[in-house]
């Protein structure tokens, strides 16, 4: 872990936190909620990328990415770390988050979210999975230190599917540890039946506009559906619109976030 990482763990949380001193678990449960749903709408930084590397007109720093999000009304954004300078310390994240803080915006989740990759070659998938939960029960314990939440992406590699997902969610022993689950991240033959499985050990949520089931093409995600799903597993966070198809995002960005708003 570098120095760098190190001032980021101590400057911003990954997603909300829980009560600190819990005991932790013996496995992971089902994340524990109580009260109604409440679902909050924030912006990932990755919906903008294009700006935010130049590619795109107008290019845009993190801080005009936060006055856009606050100028569309979210609650929380997403500060994505690809585009944080090289050499960014602690000075330039307390920025961000003062930055946010004066335009009322949460900062909802940060780059300490986990991709747990693909098995090497030749290497059961099973012994992959057992690797990574010994690496995340190892920074668990940091993160739990700082009161941070680590969450594990649906991302593709040894947790392409939910079995192996929930295999390793259910294995780290920790209370600082669960799922950012990303809609748009499964692709068998029921992707939302798929979800469903994992919302139960979500710590935050990134909607995509896209879902491709397998064999089939990519199709409008159905936001009412997903919003249903979270909100019948009792999911208190933020649901983070990660923008990633091929209309101009400063068009199509600012739309699907009123649908989103409309439907949390």
């Amino acid at each position: 872990m570098t120095t760098s990482r190190r001032e980021l763990l101590k400057a911003i949380p990954a997603a909300a936190l829980a009560a600190a001193g819990a005991a932790p678990a013996l496995a992971i449960p089902p994340v524990a909620r109580g009260g109604k749903p409440r679902l909050r709408l924030g912006l990932a930084g990755y919906s903008l990328r294009d700006h935010l590397t130049g590619k795109l007109s107008p290019a845009m720093t993190l801080d005009e990415f936060i006055e856009r999000a606050a100028a569309w009304e979210v609650d929380a954004v997403e500060l994505t770390s690809y585009y944080f300078p090289p050499d960014f310390g602690a000075a330039y994240v307390a920025g961000l988050k003062r930055h946010c803080h004066l335009l009322g915006l949460e900062v909802s989740t940060t780059p300490i979210r986990i991709f747990a990759g693909d098995a090497q070659k030749g290497q059961p998938e099973a012994e992959a999975r057992r690797h990574c939960v010994e690496c995340i029960e190892a920074c668990a314990e940091h993160a739990a230190q700082r009161g941070v939440f680590l969450a594990l992406e649906n991302h593709g590699g040894v947790v392409a599917e939910p079995d192996g997902l929930l295999e390793i969610v259910r294995a780290v022993k920790s209370d600082w540890f669960g799922v950012n689950l990303d809609t748009g991240n499964f692709h068998g033959v029921d992707p939302y039946a798929d979800l469903a499985r994992c919302v139960p050990y979500a710590v935050t949520a990134q909607v995509k506009v896209e879902m491709q089931a397998k064999g089939g093409p990519k199709q409008e995600a159905d936001f009412g559906r997903l919003v249903r799903m979270l909100k019948d597993a009792g999911y208190r966070g933020t649901v983070t619109l990660e923008y990633e198809a091929a209309e101009p995002p400063l068009v199509a960005v600012p739309r699907y976030l009123d649908r989103l708003r409309s439907l949390l």
